[in-house]
């Protein structure tokens, strides 16, 4: 009649810890209710405007009793009846609908020991001035509309209700509601039957509208070996249709007779019946059901900007609604979708291009999705400026995936949206800090990949191999921190491998370009072609005024047997970049097998006599001794050591033991050293990740984690994966903070590593294993009884490294789960990790060790209350 009701009242938000206390302080009279205190309003549904507020009234002389509407109201002979509790009393009202008085209300019933479930409403049904009630109490009533006189009531038994009686005799004890059924409680009339689906009784009940007699009655699940139907989905014809999780069912009416059932794939929703067929939600799909056979008539893939399965399907007569987990989304046709978006574009819209881009990807046609992009930023920079043009452009880079999957194509477009404006401005807009990191994390994620072989391969299926140098070398002017650079020096090594005519011809011209970065490239592109004529320019290279390219040209002609160039490392040693003199110390002393007491961190006087040192012995035995080749960039680290303490403090150590970095933080419990000089540090009383640079300023961070953090890893792509322990998951967060996915797991991980197969190793605690696990926490391989693991490690031979904390040792397992090497007598270890050197750094109660092969200490740190260590 033109009116809105609604039920109304306070929100409830209440902190666990404070539910928890309450519960334990009221334990001796608890009881959990579903009683609400609200109120029913009626609105103008023209205007909008309040007509009446209904509350109910009390039924003892207490102000603050627990009474409110259990459900909408439903009208009947001029009347809108609606069933109301009591502080557990459950009554039925009659309202007047034009002012919203009392003109009668009837006691029902109590509401039975072990409760109702909290989230069924109480269901009505009314026909012929009949109302019919099923309340989840264990009773269905029937009851006269005009007089409120209950005409018949049916008990039942209900279904998991468990003794609640404990503890001692006279102590009390406390009532929770425990009832299997269906997820709410349904009433449908068809002709002389009454169709219930309790959700405290797991069957659906035919009664006899007349007396309430049991007609016939079938179970939610008829065998153990069958899913159990959740919820009735209606009438339509003479069929009764239920579903559940992975089940539909239909009974012939009004025999009840199990018509037919059909099995779908897992459901995140509730599925719709209509006249005609059952649409059913399946992951991404919606399937319709014949209603007389069960037969899937047609599957429809619902595509969308997200990828979240579908939710709940309604329907407004003309088309269908979807109620997902983020979104309400009205279907239609995709073909007419397209042409509203192209239309969109066509005036200029640049968030139909992105939407347009985002389903274009979603139907596997990923030239389309770059084809939008690349117009969203052009009409982007257009009417906003290019700052926000290149915003997009990072955002949209990381969407589509592309550093992954179309690499060389990513370095093309940072490196042309790059060169529209001047650095200088794109560093100074207000989000230029910001963009520049996110640039830096897609160079990174793309150059990495390139560096795979395998992927390089699969690649030139889509573009030529040899097109990449010169991408590569193209990006180079964005690769100015030390960490880009020596992922591009790995990428350009590795496409240059199969260098052309037009390759060389590109490294030979950019070996005299006037960006450093770009020589740098070139000369590791040059070193990697492996043939004579390139000799020459690495020769040249060695007097390059930037310390990296003379560095990079030495590595290539030592490689190529040329001892001369052993020289050039010894006068790098006395550079003003601590970053060379490291590098340069480490492929000295693993190329020689020599030390001399060099330290790079050490005062200048001091470093230029070991540099004598060592230039002195290279002039003696550079040309005869047996040199180690050839140089490996991977074996080769900066020395310094991050430790973790609990009592609140971040160290980091020089290769001499001296503390050069130091940072206080909550309760630190993994801590990783980032190759652009970041330090990242999982806090587990803070339950946040933080990242801070090498002056000790906070740069990064996420708080509010579901749980406190146990391990943290920066990973490739520029995300971050943390450990939630006692939330039993693995997150990976984007650079905004957001959770870009969610890993469910059996137990809690401890610590947590992903792997170059994009799978996930970690370590489970309470079961004790140690697993491979895919994205979706599926276990692929696994190691039990690793008596409380808590760190993993995947080594380059293939094997684990893993430490137990229970069994006081560390120990490598292979694939096919066999002990190959261990180092016990540990006092309760936190941490290991396999160096490039062979040796192994652990963490302990009584500090960090650093163990040879043999298990001879070649290093420590003492000191207790260390949690973990990276040495990079």
């Amino acid at each position: 009649d033109g009116a809105i009701y609604s039920l109304e009242g306070p929100l409830v938000d209440v902190d666990s810890s404070e539910t928890m206390l309450a519960g334990a302080a009221e334990s001796r009279r608890a009881i959990v209710r579903r009683s609400l205190n609200n109120q029913l309003a009626a609105y103008d549904a023209a205007t909008g405007k309040l007509k009446w507020r209904c509350v109910p009234e009390a039924s003892a002389p207490v102000s603050d009793q627990e009474r409110g509407f259990l459900s909408a109201p439903v009208a009947v002979r001029g009347r809108l009846l609606a069933p109301v509790s009591h502080e557990g009393e459950l009554w039925l009202y009659a309202l007047d609908p034009a002012s919203g008085e009392i003109d009668w209300r009837v006691f029902l019933c109590d509401e039975p020991p072990g409760g109702c479930s909290p989230w069924a409403a109480v269901a009505l049904a009314a026909d012929a001035g009949e109302l019919y009630l099923a309340a989840g109490a264990g009773i269905v009533f029937a009851i006269d509309g005009s007089s409120g006189r209950v005409e018949w009531a049916v008990a039942y038994r209900r279904n998991g209700i468990r003794d609640m009686q404990a503890g001692r005799p006279g102590a009390g004890f406390v009532v929770k509601p425990d009832v299997d059924g269906w997820q709410r409680d349904a009433v449908l009339i068809h002709g002389p039957q009454l169709i219930v689906t309790p959700s405290d009784y797991g069957y659906v009940v035919a009664l006899d509208r007349r007396d309430g007699r049991l007609l016939w009655h079938s179970p939610r699940q008829p065998s153990i070996d069958e899913p159990p139907a959740e919820v009735c989905l209606g009438i339509a014809g003479d069929g009764l249709f239920v579903a559940g999780r992975n089940i539909v069912r239909r009974y012939d009416l009004p025999s009840g007779r199990l018509a037919w059932q059909t099995t779908t794939e897992s459901s995140h929703g509730r599925g719709l019946l209509t006249r005609n067929a059952v649409f059913v939600p399946a992951e991404s799909s919606i399937l319709r059901l014949d209603l007389k056979t069960g037969v899937e008539l047609s599957r429809s893939e619902l595509i969308t900007a997200s990828r979240e399965p579908v939710g709940n399907l309604y329907s407004d007569g003309r088309r269908l609604l979807c109620l997902s987990g983020e979104r309400l989304y009205s279907l239609a046709g995709l073909e007419p979708h397209l042409d509203g978006l192209a239309a969109r574009i066509a005036a200029g819209d640049a968030d139909a291009q992105l939407e347009r881009m985002r389903l274009n990807l979603r139907l596997s046609q990923p030239d389309e999705a770059v084809a939008d992009l690349r117009a969203a930023c052009r009409l982007v920079a257009e009417q906003r400026g290019h700052a926000a043009s290149r915003r997009m452009l990072f955002d949209g880079l990381g969407e589509l995936n592309l550093p992954a999957t179309r690499p060389r194509l990513t370095l093309e477009l940072i490196a042309t949206a790059a060169s529209r404006n001047d650095e200088t401005q794109f560093a100074a807009n207000g989000a230029g800090e910001d963009a520049v990191w996110r640039r830096s994390q897609l160079l990174n994620a793309a150059l990495r990949r390139i560096a795979d072989e395998t992927a390089a391969e699969t690649e030139s299926r889509l573009m030529p191999r040899e097109s990449t140098v010169q991408a590569i070398l193209d990006a180079a002017p964005f690769c100015r921190e030390p960490f880009l650079q020596a992922a591009a020096r790995r990428a350009i090594a590795t496409a240059a491998t199969a260098a052309t005519a037009d390759d060389r011809d590109a490294l030979s011209a950019a070996a005299n370009a006037e960006d450093p970065a770009v020589r740098l490239l070139a000369v590791t592109g040059l070193a990697a072609v492996a043939t004579d004529e390139e000799l020459p320019l690495l020769r040249a290279a060695l007097g390059d005024p930037h310390e990296p390219v003379r560095f990079e040209a030495a590595a290539a002609l030592v490689n190529r047997g040329e001892r001369d160039a052993l020289s050039a490392f010894a006068e790098l040693l006395e550079s003003d970049d601590v970053h060379i003199r490291n590098r340069s110390l480490a492929t000295l002393r693993a190329v020689t097998g020599q030390h001399f007491g060099y330290v790079a961190s050490a005062a200048a006087d001091e470093r230029a006599a070991k540099a004598a040192e060592w230039r002195t012995w290279i002039g003696e035995y550079g040309a005869t001794a047996e040199l180690r080749l050839p140089i490996r960039e991977s074996g080769l680290t900066l020395g310094r050591t991050l430790i973790s303490y609990t009592n609140n403090r971040v160290v980091e150590l020089d290769d001499r033991g001296r503390i050069v970095w130091q940072q206080e933080v909550a309760n630190p419990r993994d801590c990783q050293g980032l190759p652009n000089g970041h330090r990242l540090i999982a806090s587990y009383s803070g339950r946040a990740v933080l990242e801070y640079d090498a002056g000790g300023r906070l740069v990064w961070q996420k708080a509010d984690l579901p749980s406190s953090p146990y391990s943290v890893e920066r990973l490739d792509n520029g995300n971050t994966l943390v450990a939630c322990s006692s939330a039993n998951k693995l997150l990976e967060l984007a650079g905004d903070g957001s959770v870009v996915h969610e890993t469910p797991l059996p137990d809690q991980p401890r610590d947590a590593t992903r792997l170059a197969n994009g799978h996930t190793l970690v370590a489970l605690y309470m079961t004790q294993r140690v697993a491979e696990v895919d994205r979706d926490g599926t276990i692929l391989w696994e190691v039990g009884e690793m008596n409380r693991p808590v760190s993993v490690q995947r080594l380059d031979n293939g094997n684990t490294l893993v430490c137990q904390f229970s069994g006081k040792q560390v120990v490598e397992i292979d694939r096919a789960r066999n002990v190959v090497w261990f180092k016990s007598g540990l006092e309760y270890p936190y941490d290991a990790q396999r160096l490039p050197s062979g040796n192994t750094l652990i963490v302990d109660r009584e500090g960090v060790q650093e163990v040879d092969a043999a298990g001879r200490v070649v290093w420590q740190q003492p000191g207790s209350g260390a949690t973990s260590v990276c040495r990079y």
